[in-house]
């Protein structure tokens, strides 16, 4: 005789049996890899703006001479070389900034990508209908929302650790097609997940965010676009085109100059000299490109320089700490309203 004892439904088994392990080996592993990343983050970061400003006091870097000109000579102005943003700090990848910077971030950028968070925090999880831009686009327009925050920013950071910037004195046109992937990378990493946040904050359905934990975040984003904006102005314009003295000073380099630089051995510099010498005589550009430098900047100049690179930096600490307060407000997505593939799949078997 047939059993009439009613048997359960087997689509909702899963969901049933498997909740609480789910729930609890997701949050586990989102939150090692997330938490991880962000650290790599930070510590990468900000060794590179310490030994930046360090190399800035004292001059020297590991193969890098911060202190000499294009003479051999210390500079006129007194002060040592700084760069206007930490992508130029660390373009020299044999450099202790550059090195550290390209490993930290690139760690950051596997670790962010394998975490996944965006499918798996109940505080930053919009519906998987949301489209970029919800305004415009349809709402079932892909990629969501949810793969734009979980995909491309570490994309952007591998493409801003591996396409290294050039001081201004080596732009050419090869090196400015290559900038452009690197700025990309940049607004990718930064832009689009700051925007997504901003519209996660503010205009998000079904987000769980508590009151402190949306004042922590708000004032992330609110200091990390301040930042941006300073680095954006300051950071890509010459304090001489406002009038403010005084900025860097280029010139192109003579026979006279790479002699003296070799009476004075600086022999590292005379080999810059001669390539600069070289690249100005068969290159066509305009300045300061194939120039070397004579004098580092001072004064108010100076002071528009570290706006700039501070701004930066600024920019990308915010950001990440932003990371850690949705990582320490965060709670797994149930599996009824986890709609990530991997809850999808399990739910269809």
């Amino acid at each position: 005789m047939a059993s009439t004892e009613a048997k359960p439904d087997v689509a909702e088994t899963p969901l049933v049996d498997h909740e609480g392990p789910y729930r609890d080996r997701v949050f586990t592993r989102t939150g090692h890899y997330f938490i991880i990343g962000t650290m790599c983050g930070l510590v990468g970061g900000a060794f590179t703006v310490f030994v930046t400003l360090y190399y800035h006091m004292n001059g020297f870097g590991s193969d890098v001479d911060w202190s000499l000109n294009v003479r051999g000579e210390p500079f006129p102005s007194g002060n040592h070389y700084m760069p206007a943003s930490i992508s130029f700090s660390v373009a020299d990848t044999s450099s202790a900034g550059g090195k550290v910077f390209l490993a930290f971030m690139v760690a950051y950028a596997m670790m962010t990508l394998a975490s996944l968070y965006p499918f798996e925090y109940a505080n930053v999880f919009v519906h998987e209908d949301v489209s970029l831009f919800p305004c415009w686009a349809p709402r079932t327009c892909w990629p969501s929302m949810n793969t734009w925050r979980a995909y491309v920013p570490p994309l952007g950071m591998l493409l801003v650790a591996f396409d290294h910037a050039s001081t201004v004195n080596l732009y050419n046109s090869a090196q400015t097609a290559a900038s452009i992937f690197h700025t990309g990378g940049a607004v990718a990493w930064l832009a689009v997940p700051l925007y997504i946040e901003i519209y996660t904050l503010e205009w998000a359905k079904d987000v769980k965010i508590g009151r402190l934990e949306k004042e922590l975040r708000t004032g992330c984003v609110i200091l990390a676009v301040s930042c941006a904006i300073l680095y954006g102005f300051f950071g890509n314009t010459s304090p001489e085109s406002f009038g403010v003295c005084c900025g860097d000073v280029w010139r192109y380099v003579t026979q006279e100059d790479v002699d003296m630089a070799n009476m004075n051995g600086a022999y590292a510099v005379v080999q810059v000299d001669l390539k600069l010498m070289q690249y100005a005589k068969f290159q066509n550009f305009p300045p300061p490109t194939n120039q070397g430098l004579y004098d580092t900047a001072s004064g108010m100049g100076l002071a528009w320089k570290y706006v700039g690179f501070l701004g930066e930096a600024g920019a990308g600490f915010f950001f990440l700490l932003n990371g850690l307060v949705i990582w320490y407000f965060s709670s797994p997505l149930s599996a009824e309203a986890n709609t990530s593939m991997h809850v999808a799949n399990q739910v269809a078997e």
